[in-house]
């Protein structure tokens, strides 16, 4: 998560490849570079990013959440099958507002941003600043979190804070909360779970 502005990216390197950590790591540094420099995750800036990564780290495979906002609105884009939740605070309570779509082929494999065969065709919820909402809460979560956490998790997470402002710690201890709940129902992934705030202007 950036440290100053409404950006956030997480990549799951893929089990049993040589390089799933090192190359989700670079992954998220390049991706977050993009959105830093204002570029648009278009299916041929990933494709791109993609093909460069695969040469860096050959025989491995990560997977893609980015989250973006600005004063027009917000971004999530997703490659792979990590899990995705956005909230939105309307008329005094928090409501679930989408779910990002997860790219698996049929027999339950996942496309990925790096280490699939396939062109890349990112999921994508976008919202527009100007619909009355005061502020919005976003889940991104590995699929070893995701499978293992329901919607009814994620607003219950979200009760304490309501409308107010919380402070990084108190996104952090959210979602540290909510990854060890899904380690206690049996995960044995990686468990990760990034929690992200914005209020409109």
């Amino acid at each position: 998560r950036h440290a100053s502005r409404p950006l956030a990216v997480l990549c799951d390197g893929a089990n049993g490849t040589p390089h799933g950590g090192p190359l989700a790591q670079a992954a998220c540094q390049h991706i977050m570079a993009a959105l830093e420099a204002g570029v648009c995750l278009t299916p041929q800036v990933l494709d791109d990013l993609s093909a460069t990564l695969e040469r860096q780290f050959p025989d491995s495979g990560c997977t893609l959440l980015a989250y973006e906002a600005n004063d027009r609105g917000l971004r999530i884009t997703g490659v792979g099958d990590s899990f995705a939740e956005l909230f939105a605070h309307r008329q005094g309570q928090w409501q679930p507002e989408d779910q990002l779509g997860r790219h698996q082929d049929a027999n339950g494999h996942p496309t990925q941003l790096v280490g699939a065969d396939v062109p890349i065709s990112p999921h994508l919820c976008e919202r527009s600043a100007c619909t009355g909402v005061a502020c919005w809460a976003a889940f991104l979560m590995t699929d070893g979190a995701g499978a293992y956490l329901s919607t009814a998790d994620l607003l219950e997470a979200l009760l304490p804070i309501g409308e107010q402002t919380p402070s990084d710690h108190d996104l952090q201890f959210c979602a540290e909360s909510l990854a060890e709940l899904a380690v206690a129902r049996g995960s044995h992934d990686d468990a990760s779970v990034l929690m992200i705030w914005v209020r409109q202007a």
